[in-house]
């Protein structure tokens, strides 16, 4: 019988024994072979072999199989080898830069929602484990885990976790309510009443917030979905809240995505999975939740997970579902399969890498996944004659763009911040070579998140760059 261990009865289950104490826990499937005694134990931390009806085993570590069961990731977007990703029953681990494919462990229990703190580079990092246990990372306070919290409340087992774009130390949570942190995590305060229907049976964990987001280019506007179907909206930064899900279905809310410039122009995702229901169930509204456009088109029935607006792109959302991602190029008219490189499984996350239009892919059974759009989407950005870095990145003041071209040309420079909205534009003469390119940052920019975007015949690069 499998359960968290394996237990074996030899009279017909009268009565139960432990026989494999020492494996990892949450034990899925036991496989027989011919051999009378050979068997394979699979569980969350990979599988154990015997010969001798688990007498003795030996192991085969999970991060030696692509088998990792991951709730989410994110990607430094300062470098897209910077990584973070919370897998089931074995923690958040970290990849740094030019450390090949070993990941680091930085926060034990479930992994479930990760972050990196994109305006406290490279250490700030917002971690939980299931049900809403929190514990941050910060240049300057070290690991530590938030307060204010009230711990009889329901938090659900991958409690949501958004940091501002715009405001160094703000950061938001939720469990029934929705927290709000201006120092950093430290210290959180709610912002808002309990938005669900109330608690579920005793002994489950339901009513919570499955769904938060924080308008990029208004942080007064914050969207939040729960696993009993409501949807609410704030205009004020929580003082009132307004119920904003008429027309939509009775499901689990599972992403909620704002348009980067306009904070009425809302998406939103649900699951029928808890309801043995695979219906799809994909959303769009232009004015903040008070009418919803059904864009599931011709998706095939199955749960949805998460959805990204692509922000380079007008009109492509990529969706993360339970057999894999699926693409549209028609804002939602019709969908299709992205890729053929993974395999059928469920997909829990997607986050988008801007400056080389990475689009990676947390899998629930298959580790991370990563697909490069360029050519795909018919960016051309993948050019081998145009190449654009920028040097110091995070910078404080001034930050050097070096164009490398194949052949003399214009180029224009458009800079935007995190909102998207252009706050600088030039033009520049390029040579065949390398071009070295200073721009200062002065006092009219705050410090935060900034892209740059180069063009030059019909091809475009695009670097995120981190002012201090």
């Amino acid at each position: 019988m499998l359960l968290i261990d394996t237990y074996r009865s030899p009279d017909g289950g009268l009565n139960w024994y432990q026989i494999v104490p020492n494996a990892h826990v949450d034990h899925h499937a036991l496989a027989f072979a011919a051999q009378p005694g050979l068997m394979v134990l699979g569980n969350d931390g990979g599988i154990n072999l015997t010969d001798d009806y688990f007498q003795l085993y030996s192991g085969v570590d999970s991060q030696n199989l692509p088998i990792a069961q991951i709730y989410a990731l994110d990607v430094a977007p300062w470098d897209s080898s910077y990584l973070l990703a919370g897998a089931q029953d074995n923690g958040i681990y970290r990849k740094y830069p030019g450390s090949g494919n070993q990941w680091m462990p930085e926060y034990g229990g479930d992994g479930v929602n990760c972050r990196i703190n994109y305006l406290d580079p490279p250490e700030g990092l917002f971690l939980s484990a299931q049900y809403g246990w929190f514990y941050f990372i910060s240049s300057q306070f070290g690991g530590f885990f938030p307060s204010g919290f009230n711990m009889d409340e329901r938090f659900n087992w991958r409690s949501p976790i958004v940091k501002s774009l715009s405001v160094t130390n703000n950061v938001y949570v939720a469990g029934n309510r929705v927290y709000k942190s201006v120092d950093a995590g430290q210290n959180f305060s709610p912002i808002s009443q309990d938005l669900t229907g109330g608690p579920g049976a005793p002994s489950v964990v339901f009513g919570t917030i499955t769904a938060l987001e924080v308008a990029p280019s208004d942080e007064n506007v914050i969207y939040a979905g729960t696993d009993d179907a409501h949807v609410w909206k704030t205009n004020n930064g929580g003082l009132s809240w307004t119920e904003v899900d008429a027309g939509l279905p009775h499901r689990w809310v599972t992403s909620i995505k704002v348009d980067p410039q306009h904070p009425e122009k809302v998406w939103i995702t649900f699951s029928g999975y808890r309801y043995a229901e695979n219906i799809v169930h994909v959303y769009a509204s232009e004015n903040g939740g008070s009418s919803w456009t059904d864009i599931s088109g011709d998706m095939p029935d199955i749960p949805v997970n998460d959805i990204i607006i692509d922000s380079l792109l007008q009109n492509y959302f990529f969706l993360a579902t339970d057999i894999g991602v699926f693409y549209t190029a028609n804002a939602g008219q019709h969908w299709q399969l992205l890729g053929t490189d993974m395999p059928s499984v469920p997909v829990n996350e997607l986050r988008m890498y801007y400056p080389t239009h990475t689009l990676f892919a947390a899998t629930y059974g298959r580790g991370a996944y990563k697909f490069e759009l360029g050519g795909f989407t018919g960016i051309p950005d993948q050019a081998v004659n145009f190449n654009v870095s920028a040097f110091p990145n995070p910078c404080r003041e001034q930050v050097t763009i070096t164009v490398s071209s194949g052949k003399t040309g214009e180029i224009s420079l458009q800079v935007l911040d995190a909102q998207l909205n252009l706050v600088y534009e030039e033009k520049n003469r390029i040579h065949a070579g390398v071009n070295p390119i200073p721009f200062h940052f002065g006092q009219q920019y705050p410090r935060g998140i900034y892209f740059i975007v180069i063009r030059t015949g019909g091809y475009q690069r695009v670097l995120k760059i981190i002012l201090n």
